[in-house]
């Protein structure tokens, strides 16, 4: 991916060490940004708790959880990088007390209560972020066969009725609001009435259908789809399916009349963008069939 070098000699200046993801791991994206997420969501947490914090110790308290939390090969990453795990006092090296009982200041000193209750707060934030991530397991009874089936055979025979279909422009846009019916706020309200007035202004547009000279139109179907985007950290597939000419296979550009275009969410949890892809394209083969 394209980095600016001005961005290269800033990150060098301060010794942070930048990994690029390679195109052909793409999967390894989602991983990046679920843990940007979770780093987010835990600075907001301790901000909230405390809003005397400042971002640089929210943002070090946030990064510390982590690494003391978090379970790779059931070690945390401190324990990889050390070769210990931190004692209860937060140190990783040798202690010159050599386990001597001492006092702390945790019932002498605010400041340390305060301390305590920061680490409480990160801990339990990363925890709740972690939570969310594994709710993919919930649905392991997709992964046999019969229920792929089952999902295959429901798809297949589900027809929308007119008062379903929505317009393609617009299709993704009611997706997106349909699911934050369920916890909508009056900002949900205001994007609905403004999508309204968009699909008004917009009703006298007509849908083309072309005219194909061949015997035998070719019926071809796209997909695409967005990771873990939505409200509920779910993802969501688009298909398209039109039919045309048997020139769309020699690579010319052939015009394309719209038989189905859906935009909706992948019931299953995905756990990154290949995943959301893989479902989209298997959503759109059925589709396809079909139709």
């Amino acid at each position: 991916c394209f980095r600016s070098k001005s961005l290269d000699a800033y990150l060098a200046e301060r010794q942070i060490e930048v990994q690029r993801i390679p195109a052909e791991a793409h999967w390894q994206i989602s991983l990046a940004e679920r843990s940007v997420q979770t780093i987010k969501a835990m600075m907001t947490a301790l901000v909230s708790e405390q809003p005397q914090m400042r971002t640089s110790e929210a943002f070090a308290r946030a990064t510390w959880a982590c690494n003391n939390r978090d379970q790779y090969l059931g070690f945390s990453p401190l324990q990889h990088a050390f070769g210990r795990a931190p004692d209860e006092l937060g140190h990783l090296g040798e202690s010159k007390l050599q386990d001597i009982p001492i006092l702390t200041e945790n019932g002498v000193s605010a400041e340390f209560g305060m301390n305590v209750k920061a680490m409480i707060t990160a801990e339990k934030a990363f925890l709740e972020e972690q939570s969310k991530g594994k709710e993919w397991s919930r649905a392991l009874g997709c992964f046999f066969v019969k229920q792929l089936r089952k999902q295959a055979v429901e798809i297949s025979e589900r027809h929308l009725t007119p008062e379903e279909l929505v317009a393609p422009q617009w299709s993704a846009a009611v997706g997106m609001l349909l699911s934050k019916s369920n916890h909508g706020t009056v900002q949900e309200i205001i994007d609905t009435n403004k999508l309204l007035r968009k699909a008004k202004l917009g009703q006298h547009q007509k849908l083309r259908i072309h005219k194909c000279q061949d015997h035998k139109p070719l019926i071809a179907a796209w997909a695409d789809a967005a990771d873990s985007h939505r409200p509920d950290g779910g993802s969501t597939r688009g298909i398209f399916i039109g039919w045309t000419s048997h020139q769309l296979l020699q690579g010319d550009l052939v015009p394309i009349s719209p038989v189905l275009w859906q935009s909706a969410k992948i019931q299953r949890t995905c756990r990154s963008s290949g995943a959301a892809e893989t479902h989209a394209a298997i959503d759109a083969e059925d589709e396809l069939f079909a139709v």
